[in-house]
């Protein structure tokens, strides 16, 4: 039973050189969030970070949002909730640097031994789904990097039954780059 929906890039993973033992207690959470944002699509941004603070107990995670050229709502919305202390760190960029570069200027503020990743179209829709993701990371040798399963459309007849010229439909679409 999953506990994030949509295309969910919910991944664990353990940075190099990191030694957290289970049930050893530290000052500071065990995962990073990370949650990166794109475009003007506020109501995306709002419900992932929403979910994040109402299924997950913010003593447990740090929180760090990449910001690839937001718009005019989403920008100042992040502001918000960092001034709030909702997001540890904002990284906001004008341009949209693309996911890879953007995930490495995350990934550079990590302090923590785990990172559990999100895109802004993905969520969480249950309590303990925090818990149940570290879990498996804990007890897993420093080697394995990627707990979660990985949620892929095979063909365009499965992505959207019902339109005649899937490809088109995505190409035209605001969000694809």
């Amino acid at each position: 039973n999953m506990a994030a929906k949509d295309r969910t890039e919910g991944r664990t993973t353990r940075p190099s050189g990191s030694s957290l033992e289970a049930g050893v207690p530290t000052s500071m959470p065990d995962v990073t969030i990370c949650v990166l944002t794109y475009g003007e699509y506020a109501s995306l941004a709002a419900r992932v970070l929403d979910s994040i603070r109402t299924h997950c107990p913010r003593s447990q995670y740090k929180l760090i949002v990449g910001a690839n050229a937001v718009g005019k709502e989403t920008q100042p919305y992040l502001k918000s909730r960092l001034a709030a202390g909702n997001i540890d760190h904002l990284i906001l960029s004008p341009v949209n640097l693309n996911q890879c570069p953007m995930m490495r200027q995350m990934f550079a503020k990590v302090e923590t031994p785990f990172i559990w990743w999100f895109g802004d179209d993905s969520y969480i829709t249950e309590d303990g789904a925090l818990e149940r993701w570290l879990a498996p990371a804990r007890e897993a040798p420093e080697d394995t990097v990627m707990w979660g399963s990985v949620c892929m459309c095979g063909s365009p007849e499965a992505f959207a039954p019902d339109l005649e010229n899937v490809v088109a439909f995505v190409r035209a679409a605001g969000w694809y780059r």
